[in-house]
């Protein structure tokens, strides 16, 4: 009996995971904005390109410090209120990028 549990310990593990925290920290939000806000100017489809860079990377590392599960990072809801929050602590960064960001987007250039 005891090696059957002992065996089976992976498997529950793995399909019930431990719970993670359900967002990610302020302070983890504003490294991710800082880190956009660092980009160089560019055209608007490269910027696109590097800022997506720097999101995943800075997400994945989320999900290895268990700040965001595998399913919260495929809620669209979860990631737009992410965005919502990134795009926040930028503007109190880099208020000229997020203006010359939305310009970008309303123009159609993102």
């Amino acid at each position: 009996m005891l090696r059957r549990f002992i065996w089976l310990m992976p498997l529950a593990i793995g399909l019930f995971p431990l719970s993670v925290q359900a967002f990610p920290t302020s302070p983890q939000i504003n490294k991710l904005a800082q880190r956009i806000c660092q980009i160089p100017s560019q055209s608007p489809e490269a910027f696109q390109e590097s800022m997506l860079k720097e999101m995943i990377l800075e997400m994945g590392g989320w999900m290895n410090q268990g700040s965001l599960s595998f399913e919260e990072m495929n809620n669209k809801d979860t990631l737009m209120q992410i965005g919502n929050e990134v795009a926040i602590e930028m503007y109190d960064i880099c208020p000229s990028r997020v203006i010359e960001l939305s310009n970008q987007y309303s123009n159609g250039s993102l």
